[in-house]
């Protein structure tokens, strides 16, 4: 078998449907002028390919530093406009920074930490100015609180507070 129609290259280096084939040093091979004008255009063709991926790189890297200072002023902002409050023992009383297990109507038993707003997140911690962080402000273990839903009134049991 000739040599141009192997390769020493593994596969995964290979052009889909073309055979990697290497010249040996000082080796020439044929090509047409129209297989010459195809590759000298298959290489430009790469050359703007890989400039618009290095720009796409630094563009990237520009807009996640853009969104990392973002952030950095967001939090800023919060730590000069937050004030640290202490939380100690509760007493058996739902305020800031207690965790409140509670169950609304036939539901199962849900438990949150009352925070406040730059720290509240997800189900768990629960701005003390939201409606459910204010209904559950001073509620004790066995108290009934009511929360303003859009969908309505909701009855909530307070089961613990800690």
């Amino acid at each position: 078998m000739s040599k141009a129609f192997t390769s020493a290259e593994p596969e995964a280096a290979a052009i889909p449907g073309r055979a990697v084939v290497r010249a040996a040093p000082g080796e020439e091979r044929p090509i047409t002028a129209e297989g010459h004008a195809a590759l000298v255009a298959t290489r430009e063709a790469v050359l703007v390919e890989r400039d618009e991926a290095a720009r796409a790189a630094y563009t990237e890297r520009a807009a996640r530093l853009r969104a990392i200072d973002h952030r950095l002023a967001l939090a800023s902002a919060a730590l000069a406009r937050v004030r640290v409050i202490d939380v100690g023992p509760c007493a058996g009383v739902a305020r800031f920074g207690s965790t409140v297990a509670f169950r609304a109507e036939g539901g199962a038993v849900r438990r949150v930490r009352l925070v406040g707003p730059d720290e509240a997140e997800g189900t768990t911690r629960v701005s003390v100015l939201a409606p459910l962080g204010r209904a559950l402000l001073g509620a004790r273990a066995g108290s009934e609180v009511e929360v303003e839903r859009p969908s309505g009134v909701v009855v909530l049991v307070v089961e613990a507070v800690e």
